[in-house]
């Protein structure tokens, strides 16, 4: 019942602000019950933009992929969806970044990315782990809704232009790190090169 006033909210209102007393009020319930289910407002909000937009939580190549350069290729489908619906993605961004939380709690990396995520620690496997967390969070936020509408809406970008860049920046930033891969290569090559493994003598 909460999740669907939300939505009616949102819908009724093209993505305009709401209060979480106003979907208390519109659910018949208590603002305390409301947060109770849903911490945050921008939390509810991400919810029941999921129901107002078709197709935003199916499963696809880009929730789903089978490597990173098929999420690259699913990015234009994706940005597409937030172009469809530009005003609903704006009111939730606005809401996420009025929040006062930053991450997940407990410090884990939000559901939405993990697989994108274990494809791309298989594929860049000889980085640290600190690097490909650095690549791999440059590549998401390039990919990202907020991204599209910085292009779209401060930069006056159109939408083939904003996906265009978008496209080509996450390709460069996935050779760079291919580049980064190789040379990880290419110093531990040397670095056995220069120290041989001596065996043990025995000593007698």
């Amino acid at each position: 019942v909460i999740l669907d006033s939300a939505a009616e909210l949102l819908r009724a209102r093209a993505g305009a602000d709401f209060s979480m007393q106003e979907v208390a009020d519109r659910a018949g319930v208590t603002h305390r019950t409301v947060y109770r289910y849903f911490p945050g407002r921008h939390i509810l909000m991400s919810e029941a933009a999921g129901r107002v937009i078709p197709g935003l939580a199916d499963p696809s190549s880009f929730l789903d992929p089978d490597s990173v350069q098929a999420w690259i290729d699913a990015l234009p489908d994706r940005l597409a969806l937030v172009e469809a619906h530009l005003d609903i993605f704006r009111a939730v961004l606005s809401a996420v970044i009025a929040s006062d939380d930053i991450g997940q709690p407990d410090g884990r990396m939000d559901d939405r990315y993990v697989a994108l995520w274990e494809i791309f620690r298989k594929e860049f496997s000889h980085l640290s782990e600190d690097e490909a967390l650095q690549a791999f969070a440059a590549l998401r936020q390039t990919g990202s809704s907020m991204t599209y509408i910085t292009f779209r809406r401060n930069l006056g970008l159109s939408p083939s232009s904003a996906t265009e860049a978008i496209q080509a920046t996450a390709r460069q930033i996935v050779d760079a790190t291919a580049r980064r891969n190789g040379r990880a290569d290419d110093k531990a090559r040397r670095s056995k090169n220069q120290h041989p493994h001596t065996p043990d003598l025995d000593p007698k």
